[in-house]
């Protein structure tokens, strides 16, 4: 992702804040659905609950990515001015996802700093 100002591209092309902006929110919610996706599973089996699938590894840096991704949108445009803040799904809430990332991360980093 270039920089505001930067030229991502041998053409010389700048790329507005705003389309900066759309591109970070998309790159947040494909992470956040990587997370979702890898996220280890409780599920009833059989009268059983079983843990199904999932990379909780890949998990948490997905998580992570999610949350640098919207924070540097929200660092380049914090008054929400772009259209794709208007233009995210409904179940996307910014200030919810935030405080979802940061009651989380810490989480799962100390879990991923403990010895095994």
């Amino acid at each position: 992702m270039a920089e505001v100002g930067q030229s991502p591209n041998p053409s010389g092309d700048k790329i507005s804040p705003d389309v900066q902006v759309a591109d970070l929110l998309e790159q947040s919610r494909a992470a956040h659905a990587r997370y979702r996706g890898n996220t280890p599973r409780k599920e009833a089996q059989g009268g059983k609950v079983m843990t199904v699938g999932g990379d909780q590894e890949a998990a948490d840096l997905a998580l992570e990515e999610a949350y640098n991704a919207r924070s540097m949108a929200q660092a380049l445009d914090p008054d929400h001015l772009a259209p794709a803040w208007r233009n995210e799904p409904a179940r996307f809430n910014h200030a919810d996802l935030m405080a979802f990332y940061e009651q989380q991360l810490p989480q799962r980093q100390a879990k991923r700093q403990r010895p095994a």
